[in-house]
Parts: structure tokens; C-alpha cells; sequence
């Protein structure tokens, strides 16, 4: 809703685009349900022999709260709450230079408008999970798992343009249906080692795979109408699908020497923490640039393989030692034929990411209730360069080079938040009291 009464006007029957209709204002934008069911469970058993092994498993139905894309229809770029008129100054009528759109008023054609599938239901994941923890010592642990999860209709939207429509009522109109779907499958192991003897450990690896049709409820994720071209024809690697991921995390706390007084504040209160960060690279998607499917959209139509051709050249040239090859993809093809191309979502890889952080800390302790703690924090403390994956639209200058690096394309955070950048110093004092 809106505090003013001006919801944003949708569509429907969109299953029909020549006999769509305009709904009435203050319409939903989907009807609520009542019947979406949601259960887990979770089970643990101590199998019975004198090593202490623990077995867990898992599984829930997790429903998506389904309105993530509510607030484009609020966009300033949907009608009503914007409309444009191109107009030239000469032969214009003061009336017409001082309101040159006319009144606003609700008529077709419709400009860009917003909507939800009339059978649209709230998108739900299945996840489950096996694991097997044995206890190693009376410190440390270690655990072996399966974990996997179904995403099933999922969000996807669709950018019906006037050739698809074929309504003369409407220009376009962007809508979410549950055309979308993906699949986890994930083995995880994990090391952990309590605080003994100064020293604690978490150690994790994950070998996994993620697939899917969308990879993100983005309104500028446009898809092609179901149509003209099937989800299954998307199916591909997730753009977050990393298939080897190591993180390690130790800290210990250094013993003083203790031979007297002042050797004992000398060396005391020292610690080192360490976070180690290892991972095999994201996919990349090679796009056209070009309406080849006649929607309207470019980022959506991928080009041909050129068979033969390596799809990577080498250089320590280029930025992270590779680029991708330019004439190993031919989007003249699929231009000419309006078909997409044989080159799979996701197929190529950019580039890996390593990282090493190293904290140094000490307290002092200036009396019973004060404490002075000190910290040295180095983030990529080798300055490893970590690059963003290659620019994947043909059209563009940089095709096929990596233009950044990985901070910053994932946003450029403070690297307490975030991997990727390079090496930087943070020193910290802090008083407690």
C-alpha cells in the first residue's frame, strides 16, 4: 500500500498478453495466501561405542516471503507515476510549452508497468543435511556433512515487450512468475579445536556445486518471456556457485617468559590471530550486447562457441594473467537466425581468490578495573592481487578483461567486512573499563 491511496496499478491475465487487462486501482499485486506449510526437523543420535561419534540430520521447508520485487512497482520509471512527451519548440502554443504532456489521465496505451503472474505463489527452498561428528581428544572435534537444498518457484522476471504483447493496450510490462528453480549440493568438512593451551582452530573446506535458471531478485535480471524461451535453456552454474572454498581462522595466545618481573611484562599478553581465505573462481557469462532474440533485451542473449578457438589468452599483460577471447565467441550467428546462442550460462570461470589477515594484540592491565588493549590488524597481509571477473558483454571496449579489483566489485566495503582488496594496516587501541 501507499500512505496516500496511490498504489501502483498492475495487470491481468498476463497467461494471455493479447487479452491482459488493466486491474482496477488499489488492486493487489498478488493474492495473499493461508496454506503455505512449513515444517523441520532435526534429529541427533550418539551412535553406542567408546569413540563418542555423533550422527545429525536435517530437513525443513523454508518459505520465501515472496515480496521482494513489491517495491519496483513503486519505480519512478512505471506509469503513473511518471510520462514522458517529446516535443520540438518550434510551432508550439504557450499552452501547449507550459503542459506539453497534458493532463495525466488513465488511458491506453500504457507506458512501462509493473506486475505479478495471477498464479503466483510465495517461492520455497527444501533443505536437508546429513552430518557425522567425532569427537578427537577432549579438545578438538572434527565433522563430515551433506548438505543440499531445492529452491522451487522461484522468482523470475520477464520483460514482455510489444512484440511479445501484441496488445494494443500496453507498451510493456515487466512480471514475476515461478518460472525459476535451482539446486544446492554441497559435501562440507570442518575442524574445530576449543581453546587449549593458547591455542583455538576453525578449519573449514566445502566442496560444492549450485545451479539454476536466476540467480538474484533483481529488477534488472529481465528475463525472456517463456514464450519465446524456455527457463531450462538458462540452466547454469549460480553467478555465486564456488565450487572449492577453504576458510581457516587460528588463534593463540602467546606464553611469556616468565624467569622474573620484568620479563614476565615484557612478554605477556601477547596473542596472534590469522584468517586464511581460499577459493576457485566465480562464473562468467558471455552476453551479446545485441537484441538477437528481437525482446528488446540485450543482456539476456548469449553468443556461439567458435569451435576450435581457445576461449583464454594468457599474458602477464593482462590483469590476473588471462582474458577472455574475443574471437572465440560469434554472435553474428545467432543475430541472423533470432535464436539464442550455444553458449552456456555460467560456463566460463574468472578468477580465484587468496587472502591471508594477521592480527597482533596485547593487554595491559593499568589497574584491578582498567585495561588498555592494544591490536595490529593486517588485511592481505602478502598484498595478493585479487581480481573481479572479466566484462562479459561483446558489444563493450573491455570485453573480456577484468577492469577491478575484487573489493571493488563487490562493492569496495571496509576489508574488516569484506576480501579482495589490497593489503592494509589497522592499528587499534582500546580502553576498558
Amino acid at each position: 500500500g501507499e500512505a496516500n491511496g496511490n498504489s501502483p496499478l498492475t495487470v491481468r491475465g498476463l497467461n494471455e498478453p493479447r487479452s491482459a487487462t488493466l486491474a482496477a486501482r488499489g488492486s493487489a499485486l498478488y493474492s495473499t495466501q493461508f496454506a503455505n506449510f512449513a515444517p523441520r526437523l532435526g534429529l541427533a543420535y550418539q551412535l553406542p561405542n567408546r569413540w563418542g561419534t555423533v550422527v545429525r540430520a536435517g530437513f525443513g521447508s523454508f518459505c520465501d516471503l515472496g515480496y521482494a520485487f513489491t517495491g519496483t512497482a513503486f519505480s519512478p520509471g512505471n506509469f503513473p507515476y511518471t510520462r514522458s512527451s517529446t516535443f520540438s519548440n518550434i510551432g508550439l502554443t504557450d499552452a501547449r510549452l507550459s503542459n506539453p504532456a497534458g493532463p495525466l489521465t488513465i488511458a491506453p496505451p500504457y507506458p512501462r508497468l509493473f506486475a505479478y503472474s495471477d498464479q503466483y505463489r510465495l517461492p520455497y527452498t527444501l533443505q536437508y543435511s546429513l552430518a557425522v561428528e567425532q569427537p578427537i581428544g577432549d579438545a578438538n572435534s572434527f565433522s563430515l556433512s551433506y548438505v543440499g537444498a531445492a529452491g522451487r518457484r522461484l522468482a523470475r522476471v520477464e520483460s514482455l515487450r510489444a512484440q511479445t504483447l501484441q496488445n494494443p493496450s500496453f507498451t510493456r510490462i515487466d512480471f514475476v512468475n515461478n518460472e525459476g528453480y535451482s539446486d544446492y549440493h554441497s559435501m562440507q568438512m570442518q575442524f574445530k579445536r576449543r581453546m587449549k593451551q593458547g591455542v583455538q582452530a576453525l578449519l573449514s573446506y566445502t566442496w560444492s556445486k549450485s545451479l539454476d535458471t536466476a540467480s538474484d531478485e533483481s529488477i534488472t535480471n529481465l528475463q525472456a518471456p517463456v514464450a519465446r524461451q524456455r527457463p531450462e535453456v538458462d540452466r547454469g552454474p549460480s553467478s555465486f556457485d564456488l565450487r572449492h572454498v577453504f576458510t581457516g581462522s587460528v588463534s593463540y595466545e602467546v606464553r611469556g617468559w616468565k624467569r622474573n618481573a620484568t620479563t614476565r611484562m615484557l612478554t605477556s599478553g601477547f596473542a596472534l590471530d590469522s584468517i586464511v581465505r581460499l577459493r576457485t573462481a566465480a562464473p562468467v557469462t558471455v552476453v551479446s550486447g545485441r537484441d538477437q532474440l528481437g525482446l528488446g533485451l540485450t543482456n539476456v542473449a548469449r553468443p556461439d562457441l567458435v569451435p576450435g578457438v581457445p576461449t583464454y589468452l594468457f599474458s602477464e599483460s593482462f590483469a590476473g594473467g588471462k582474458r577472455l577471447n574475443s574471437a572465440a565467441f560469434d554472435a553474428a550467428t545467432p543475430l541472423g537466425q533470432a535464436r539464442q546462442g550455444n553458449l552456456g550460462r555460467g560456463s566460463l570461470r574468472g578468477f580465484g581468490m587468496e587472502q591471508v589477515d594477521l592480527s597482533l594484540r596485547r593487554s595491559f592491565r593499568l589497574s584491578e578495573g582498567v585495561k588498555l588493549d592494544f591490536r595490529a590488524d593486517a588485511f592481505n597481509l602478502f598484498n595478493h592481487a585479487n581480481f573481479a571477473n572479466m566484462t562479459g558483454v561483446l558489444t563493450s571496449g573491455n570485453f573480456g578483461r577484468s577492469t577491478q579489483i575484487l573489493s571493488s566489485g563487490l562493492g569496495g566495503l571496509n576489508p574488516l567486512f569484506q576480501v579482495g582488496g589490497p593489503r592494509s594496516v589497522q592499528l587499534a587501541l582500546k580502553l576498558q573499563f
